[in-house]
């Protein structure tokens, strides 16, 4: 089961397995349209379940994965964005529901490219998981080693385009020698990109 806090993302994570998994047969769907006569899918044949956090809390989702666990049929729940239990209090009640989980030895995920170690002792508190039964996995940083940031103030459009000129021109730095490297600029207003873009 993947629990997911936002529609847009629901609808992103429900699109994407359904193009890889459905050459194989692998069943996958969304709670509840997914399941109901409309829906027409059977729940033990799904192996993939997309649930949004305002489903959580309510008696049918609290029903079916307790007949889940009882059944052996759920292996895991995945928290994706699970940084939002700290930052958004209007998901704290739909995510504090799945605390009676993990008095049901089933594996709670948490996917998160935000929560910052100092606060991983207030998300397991929330969550109510026992630290002793918390494991940590953290990637290694995959920010790539091509990209430069620099921000950059100036004081009006002239002196903009002055130091563009400069940041741009043969030996400044900036190898645009390749046809593949690039740069983005970001501009405040529609017109200074189109007036950059014409020099």
């Amino acid at each position: 089961v993947v629990i997911v806090p936002f529609v847009a993302l629901l609808n992103d994570l429900v699109r994407r397995p359904r193009t890889v998994f459905s050459p194989l047969n692998i069943v996958t769907g969304v709670w509840p349209t997914d399941f109901s006569n409309a829906g027409g899918k059977d729940i033990h044949s799904c192996r993939l379940m997309f649930i949004s956090v305002e489903s959580v809390p309510s008696d049918g989702v609290t029903r079916l994965l307790q007949a889940l666990c009882s059944q052996r049929q759920l292996s895991r729940i995945i928290l994706d964005e699970a940084h939002q239990v700290l930052i958004s209090e209007d998901y704290r009640p739909c995510f504090t529901s799945l605390r009676h989980l993990c008095a049901n030895a089933i594996p709670i995920i948490g996917l998160t490219a935000t929560l910052p170690l100092c606060s991983e002792d207030a998300y397991s508190r929330i969550l109510g998981l026992d630290g002793s039964a918390f494991t940590r996995i953290r990637a290694r940083c995959t920010l790539p080693t091509n990209i430069r940031y620099e921000i950059v103030s100036v004081k009006n459009r002239e002196a903009l385009w002055e130091r563009l000129s400069l940041d741009v021109a043969p030996g400044s730095g900036l190898s645009f020698s390749d046809a593949r490297d690039r740069g983005i600029i970001y501009v405040m207003r529609e017109d200074d990109g189109h007036q950059l873009s014409s020099r």
